[in-house]
């Protein structure tokens, strides 16, 4: 139905979509000495600009209305799907990132089911002049799931959801797979290993979700300071004493996740001497 949204696009607008399903590459960086890319998938380009790429959904009378008062939001995964191609497609440019990429983010309404047949009856433009999603943002979920992968999860085993785009969840996780069976005697030995690997592995997710809790928390609270330095005029590089403590703040160049350099905010706060 896709290609159908597509032509009444085409006709609307009377520009043709080209590339349909054209490949890009975002590199995220080198994690473990690994290089890392996620793969995008296009549905098309707007064949007259040719910076403009084309996404298009369908939606049932149901969802409809939400798609048209979220857009690219009416489903958590669109954002990271739409973010990842528009910024693999903007570094894809020579030279790279000087391009500004777009998104035609395309909404097809449609009727009927299998027996009755199905038809698209409305086509809207959600317009997106910039990704959604941060590419930092997408760089640090990539680098946490392929860490974990690294330090010897099996993918099934990541924490993650349905909408934790790029997670191939419902290639890990279907629901409808068929699994061999078969019967092995139970004993107390393998009651035991059962019971604490369980345990183990509740034990490990409960406490990974409070680190990232903690986390989140320590960055606003640095956040703040950093704000509550700038309402007092206090300038990069500089040092203050303030009652007990030291305060010192700077940007400073380093790569993170990736080979590319990116300005991060920094703060520094310890007991004075």
């Amino acid at each position: 139905m896709e290609s159908t949204i597509s032509d009444m696009w085409d006709e609307e607008t009377g520009v043709p979509t080209v590339d349909k399903q054209r490949e890009f590459n975002l590199f995220v960086g080198t994690i473990d000495d690994h290089d890392v890319y996620v793969r995008a998938h296009v549905d098309g380009v707007n064949g007259k600009d040719m910076t403009s790429l084309r996404e298009y959904k369908k939606f049932r009378d149901s969802t409809w209305g939400k798609f048209l008062e979220q857009g690219v939001e009416c489903q958590p995964n669109y954002p990271w799907q739409v973010s990842v191609a528009m910024h693999a497609m903007a570094a894809g440019y020579k030279p790279a990132r000087q391009i500004a990429v777009a998104c035609e983010f395309v909404g097809g309404r449609y009727h009927g089911d299998d027996d009755t047949g199905r038809s698209i009856t409305e086509v809207v433009c959600k317009y997106l002049a910039t990704p959604p999603i941060p590419l930092n943002a997408i760089r640090v979920r990539v680098a946490r799931i392929e860490r974990l992968i690294n330090q010897g999860f099996d993918l099934p085993e990541v924490p993650c959801n349905a909408a934790m785009y790029p997670c191939p969840y419902y290639r890990y996780h279907d629901p409808k797979a068929e699994l061999h069976e078969m019967t092995l005697p139970a004993d107390a030995a393998w009651n035991d290993i059962f019971t604490d690997y369980m345990q183990g592995r509740a034990s490990v997710t409960a406490m990974r979700r409070q680190v990232d809790e903690f986390d989140a928390t320590v960055k606003a609270m640095r956040q703040q300071i950093i704000d509550r330095l700038l309402v007092e005029g206090v300038k990069p590089g500089t040092k203050v004493n303030i009652g007990d403590y030291e305060a010192k703040w700077q940007e400073t160049e380093r790569a993170e996740y990736v080979v590319k350099a990116s300005v991060v905010t920094k703060v520094d706060i310890k007991k004075a001497s």
